[in-house]
């Protein structure tokens, strides 16, 4: 494990101070397993797009873009207007799934703590998925992003029930690991994820006020990969000069966030090792 995170910090470090990268330097971190993320500071609708593009995995068909859960009045929120351009760009619509009455049952393969996860219905209303997350600090979790994204935004109301009905840190990690593979099986290479890391606040929750942002906007990443994209992000946090950041840091560690991260890449969804690929 310890190798393991010198190599992802070495990569993501390197592509931090390169200016550009070649394809063929790409296809070669793929071909060992490495999983690109990639990265543009400018927070905009447009930069989305440009991700997006970036990506290389075009949405087909009835495209969905599932947005974090969050109260849109609430001053943290990034809110839907940032999503205008690549519903523009997709001609894909605002997914809801979760709200949903019924359930689909997606089967997990060597799970944790289940062997099906019941997925809201109006999953089969789509045949390609934007997850479309804002990260940012969460009171459970410790941070919000692509993989509880992913597995909220799938969840029946009784699955999302059942994982959060997990209190111990570690279950309820594994709980939502469980709820990811199942997710992303389901999806296939039908998905690209895009988290947006601005206006973070550490302990973000829909049911309460929040406070300002406690350190500086990040930009926004995209990935293939949602273990990938997720380890980017939080590295970004660990490794941040901000002096907000250690509060966001410790934050995470208090609830054992990244091992989620772990979880659900033992199950097989992804990979914590990428190569960091900045986009002007």
């Amino acid at each position: 494990m310890k190798m393991k995170f010198l190599i992802r910090i070495a990569l993501a470090t390197a592509a931090l101070f390169a200016s550009s990268h070649t394809a063929s330097a790409v296809e070669s971190y793929e071909a060992d397993s490495v999983s690109v993320v990639y990265y543009i500071k400018d927070i905009s609708p447009e930069s989305i797009v440009k991700l997006y593009n970036a990506v290389e995995r075009k949405a087909t068909g009835r495209v969905g873009i599932m947005l974090s859960d969050e109260n849109p009045h609430y001053p943290n929120a990034i809110g839907p207007d940032l999503s205008g351009a690549l519903v523009e760009e997709t001609g894909g619509r605002i997914a809801d799934i979760r709200s949903s009455d019924g359930y689909v049952s997606l089967p997990i393969e060597g799970g944790y703590h289940q062997r099906a996860f019941k997925a809201g219905k109006n999953i089969t209303d789509y045949d390609f998925m934007i997850v479309h997350s804002h990260f940012r600090g969460l009171y459970d979790t410790g941070y919000d992003g692509a993989l509880k994204n992913i597995a909220m935004g799938t969840a029946s109301a009784e699955a999302k029930a059942k994982i959060l009905g997990h209190k111990e840190p570690d279950a309820l990690m594994e709980s939502i690991a469980d709820a990811c593979l199942a997710a992303t099986s389901y999806w296939g290479d039908k998905v690209v994820y895009i988290s947006v890391a601005a206006k973070i606040s550490v302990d973000a929750d829909n049911s309460r006020y929040t406070d300002e942002p406690q350190m500086a906007d990040l930009g926004i990443l995209a990935s293939i990969d949602p273990v990938a994209l997720d380890r980017a992000c939080t590295d970004m946090v660990y490794n941040s000069s901000d002096p907000a950041a250690k509060h966001f840091a410790d934050h995470i560690d208090a609830r054992e966030g990244t091992h989620l991260l772990d979880a659900t890449e033992l199950l097989g969804a992804g990979t914590q090792q990428y190569f960091l690929i900045t986009i002007e």
